[in-house]
């Protein structure tokens, strides 16, 4: 009897381990495994399912399904006819993983309608599909909040998005709410006051508040849509529009795997579902915000350092020598659209400073993170809670304090 829970590629894993337990000691392996969504406070598990059995010598002679119940009746010494299930590509296994974590966890939680914030942006394109195949498009909201900032090319995108997916999209404009905080600040602080971060918070933290008042017009649960990178790097405002919700659906999906995800939905649909400008490099990813038109990130070069930093929990001296001895994983640093590898795309002192910046800025956003919505897991080591940094660890020391200074008492 197995509570294993599910990670992608963790499958083959299974059936190499139980395959080797059977031969090694001449025993058939009976593995029930669970299936459904437990959490552990501040991240959802999900357990996929698959059981597996394995006669004495090693060979699968039946395994059920996956993601959904199933049930079989197997007889250990009947003759051997089972055919070894196809294993899932890793985004075949996400997406099926991410729509059944989906269903299950509004289900329990007793939600039946979703409500996806889309921007335009690569990152709530991906998960508005799932969303759908989860909760049926009747039961999804699609909101989308811009600004003066936001540009015509990702407004044309989050249109075209649910057009494709026979989607009403509301457009909940913040320009005059934008407006209306901003001569609120300067009346109490000043013009001084003013900078672009501020304005950025009123549109970040605003779009939140929107949502909210959405969510309870609709009596829906509010899907958040940052990736594993943003949540690493804290690229995201306290309580934004994309870290907060019922859960974060891709917090654990690195920018270049949603990317690679998008790739995967629209073949899966055999049709354009997510534009194709925002995968293939054409369109630079964007916050779209006063302070932060565009991303000042490098993501095929540090999507791939965040997930070693957190996933595999390296140092930066093990990195920089992985990127001087050209041994990098290369499932972490792909390819870019152009054909670039990471080799090309910075030098070896940008990617040793990439790497500082990266690490600095993983030790910081724990602060952020810890506020962020439950993370659907589904790599073998993330940033949830089970493996988050605390707010105080050891890293701190790595900072230089100035020695307290001395008072006189007047």
């Amino acid at each position: 009897l197995n509570q294993s829970y599910f990670y992608y590629g963790k499958q083959e894993k299974r059936r190499n381990m139980y395959h080797k337990h059977a031969l090694q000691n001449r025993v058939p392996v009976i593995s029930v495994n669970s299936i459904g969504v437990g959490d552990i406070g501040k991240d959802f598990m999900i357990y996929d399912g698959g059981s597996i059995v394995v006669d004495k010598v090693g060979d699968i002679i039946a395994e059920a399904a996956r993601f959904q119940p199933d049930f079989k009746i197997v007889d250990l010494n009947a003759e051997k006819n089972f055919e070894r299930s196809t294993s899932l590509t890793k985004c075949e296994e996400i997406y099926e993983a991410l729509v059944f974590a989906t269903k299950h966890i509004f289900y329990d939680i007793g939600l039946k309608r979703g409500q996806v914030h889309v921007s335009g942006g690569i990152d709530s394109s991906v998960v508005l599909p799932i969303v759908v195949e989860a909760l049926g498009k009747e039961n999804v909201i699609a909101i989308s909040n811009p600004s003066g900032w936001n540009g015509d090319v990702t407004k044309a995108n989050a249109q075209i998005l649910c057009d494709s997916l026979d989607l009403k999209l509301f457009w909940n404009r913040i320009d005059e709410v934008e407006k209306s905080f901003i001569k609120s600040h300067v009346e109490t602080f000043g013009e001084a006051s003013i900078k672009p971060l501020v304005v950025s918070t009123f549109d970040a933290v605003g779009r939140t508040v929107q949502g909210l008042a959405a969510a309870h017009s609709f009596g829906t649960g509010i899907i958040a849509t940052g990736n594993h990178t943003e949540l690493v790097l804290g690229w995201s405002n306290f309580h934004d529009i994309g870290s907060i919700g019922v859960m974060s659906l891709i917090g654990d999906l690195t920018k270049v795997e949603v990317f690679e995800l998008a790739r995967y939905i629209n073949k899966r649909f055999d049709k354009v579902i997510i534009p194709k400008n925002l995968y293939d490099g054409s369109t630079a990813p964007a916050a779209e915000l006063a302070d932060a038109n565009e991303d000042p990130w490098i993501y095929y070069v540090d999507s791939g350092i965040c997930a070693e930093l957190i996933r595999e929990m390296k140092d930066i001296t093990e990195l920089v020598d992985e990127y001087k001895n050209h041994k990098l994983n290369p499932d972490f640093f792909p390819k870019d659209p152009n054909g670039k590898d990471v080799y090309s795309l910075v030098n070896a002192e940008e990617f040793k400073e990439r790497v500082r910046i990266c690490f600095e800025r993983s030790k910081f956003s724990v602060f952020k993170t810890a506020q962020s919505a439950p993370i659907v897991l589904i790599s073998p080591i993330s940033r949830g809670f089970s493996s988050r940094e605390t707010i105080i660890n050891k890293y701190a020391g790595h900072y230089e304090f100035e020695p307290a200074k001395q008072y006189t008492a007047v």
